[in-house]
């Protein structure tokens, strides 16, 4: 391999980094009514990742965990 390809690879690994941590974002739940939200936990992971509420408005969570972890 010679230095351009090593050096490409690179950069395209920074930037699929950036864009994990920094630039990306799971689509959001919106509330709306006063049904309660069930977040299912699995295997450490929350979904929905992200819930938008009106402000001012009062939601019920409710947590489904289906992990085996304490």
């Amino acid at each position: 391999m010679n230095a351009w390809t090593i050096n490409l690879a690179g950069l395209g690994l920074i930037g699929l980094i950036i864009w994990w941590f920094w630039l990306y974002r799971p689509q959001a739940l919106r509330a709306t009514g006063p049904q309660p939200i069930e977040i299912i936990v699995a295997d450490g992971v929350y979904t929905p990742a992200r819930i938008e509420v009106p402000a001012g408005k009062p939601v019920t969570l409710r947590f489904l965990r289906k992990d085996a972890n304490p």
